[in-house]
């Protein structure tokens, strides 16, 4: 069994991108260690940082990044394969597997004398720790990938989801507990409530992230003239690949640079259609990775490829058009009650 399989949950990447997004995840890991004392295994490549003991295992698992982390508030697992697999977690039971993995593999006798004899300690992170990493991580990491995403959401939920279970339970005997004990229950929920919104909003990839006012704003700040006239309700799908969109033109443009769009209804093949006008500065030449990515070498930042969007909109009978300064999305009428894709 490989590391890989250790985890609940498995992302996958472009191979290309595999590394650089691994280097991240470690890197702000064992920034995080501090001086603190930590027992820390890394297979290729060496993560600088500080700790207690360092175990560099070159010989283990040729061909996968694999890091484990076992400090005294905490344990990290990030382990991910050449073919694009990636996972990562907190969990003190999927870290501890993934350790066992490790040492089932090892076969050098002094190696595996030396990971024996650590002290057998798995401490559950904070939540608002987990929390933090992940912001890191998220902010260092330009657009994740979906499954990445995913499996990020997940691995948060987790310690969040079990605090919130455990306030529900303790209210249901509210009576019984004082009045103060009760108010910070009810603070607590609420909090848990908030945290796992912000969090969806943040990374569930079929939602949309943000709002016209929001890309507004970061458009003035960045130059970029911004002009949206949407006086036709936008149906839903159109909202969810704007949301993808717009971090493309926002992240590419220069300042100067101009995104223009029109919302309108009309009648194409003898149908009525609504059909959604994009148009914005030439961003310039991005390359594919497969057929689910493209890559800007200008600022080495990965996008969702527009063939996937092609595809779900030829399934409901509209279509996209990309061009380099321009976007053109029709959908049929029809398609928004037969398939539920009202407006939002």
């Amino acid at each position: 069994m490989s590391f890989i399989n250790a985890f609940p949950r498995v992302g996958q990447l472009p191979p290309g991108m595999v590394f650089s997004h691994w280097q991240t995840g470690a890197q702000l890991a064992v920034k995080r260690l501090g001086d603190a004392p930590a027992w820390v295994l890394v297979s290729p490549p060496q993560v600088t940082g500080a700790a207690q003991l360092w175990l560099d295992s070159r010989e283990l698992a040729a061909g996968n990044h694999f890091l484990c982390i076992r400090g005294a508030q905490w344990v990290f697992a990030l382990v991910a394969t050449g073919e694009g697999a990636i996972a990562h977690s907190f969990n003190p039971a999927v870290v501890r597997r993934v350790w066992q993995e490790i040492l089932a593999q090892v076969t050098d006798g002094a190696w595996l004398d030396q990971l024996k004899a650590l002290p057998d300690h798995w401490p559950l992170a904070p939540a608002e720790w987990v929390e933090q990493f992940y912001q890191e991580w998220l902010c260092q990491s330009a657009q994740p990938p979906e499954d990445w995403a995913r499996a990020v959401l997940h691995e948060v939920y987790t310690p969040l989801s079990t605090i919130g279970v455990w306030t529900d339970v303790l209210l249901k005997y509210q009576q019984q507990l004082p009045r103060r004990v009760v108010q910070g229950l009810r603070a607590i929920a609420q909090e848990v409530q908030m945290r796992q919104e912000r969090w969806r909003s943040w990374f569930e990839p079929h939602r949309c992230q943000t709002g016209l006012g929001e890309w507004q704003a970061q458009a003035q700040a960045q130059g970029i003239r911004f002009d949206f006239d949407l006086k036709t309700p936008m149906p839903g799908v159109f909202r969810h690949l704007l949301a993808q969109m717009m971090p493309l033109l926002l992240g590419e443009l220069p300042a100067g640079a101009q995104i223009h769009a029109t919302l309108k209804q009309s009648e194409k093949h003898r149908k009525e259609v609504i059909i959604l006008y994009l148009y914005f500065t030439d961003l310039g030449e991005r390359q594919t990775l497969g057929s689910d990515w493209e890559w800007s070498p200008q600022t080495g930042r990965l996008y969702s490829s527009w063939a996937r969007w092609q595809e779900r909109l030829a399934a409901l009978g509209g279509e996209l058009r990309w061009q380099t300064q321009g976007l053109e999305l029709t959908l049929p009428l029809e398609a928004l009650t037969q398939q539920g894709l009202g407006d939002e």
